[in-house]
């Protein structure tokens, strides 16, 4: 093996001398010898900013904490919309008199406070609406190309000359 290395030496170094055409390397021109080539981005067409795909650019998302429907359970009454009657304890009558009791009007429970005996409270995180505000884009339906870093254009090493400024011509 080393008598072949050594006979491919000797046949390179008596070829290449004898040699008409001289290439030689030179500074790579199409890269202006930094080895990086500006590129426009294909994702965002050099604008630098690219469609949401979180919210498709609506701007909004279906809220999290009420999937979109716009209210909870009410977490004071536990949904059923009632509340015990304090005063007379839930009987309906009041215990000193033995009369209908004049806070819940004999029923033992009044509506919810909160809840105005519905049962539910329009949604804290998104007040009832049902959707809120896009996290990623903020409302703009838009967001930063990830591919370019909103700079619209990347640079690359160049193909040509593999990043190190020279080409052998």
């Amino acid at each position: 093996m080393k008598s072949f290395i050594k006979y491919i030496t000797i046949t390179l170094i008596l070829i290449l001398p004898s040699c008409s055409h001289k290439k030689k390397w030179i500074d790579c021109e199409r890269c202006n010898a930094t080895g990086q080539v500006v590129y426009v981005c294909k994702t965002c067409d050099g604008n630098g900013i690219v469609d949401c795909e979180v919210c498709l650019t609506r701007g909004y998302s279906t809220c999290n904490s009420c999937g979109g429907q716009g209210s909870d359970r009410c977490n004071m009454c536990f949904g059923e919309g009632r509340e015990r009657c304090i005063t007379c304890g839930g009987t309906g009558y009041d215990s000193f008199s033995n009369f209908q009791c004049g806070m819940c009007f004999g029923r033992g429970y009044k509506d919810c406070f909160f809840c105005n005996g519905t049962g539910y409270r329009d949604c804290s995180s998104c007040g009832g609406r049902g959707v809120t505000v896009c996290r990623y884009c903020g409302g703009d339906g838009e967001t930063v190309c990830t591919e370019c870093n909103g700079e619209g254009k990347s640079e690359q090493q160049y193909p040509e000359c593999d990043g190190t400024t020279k080409v052998y011509k």
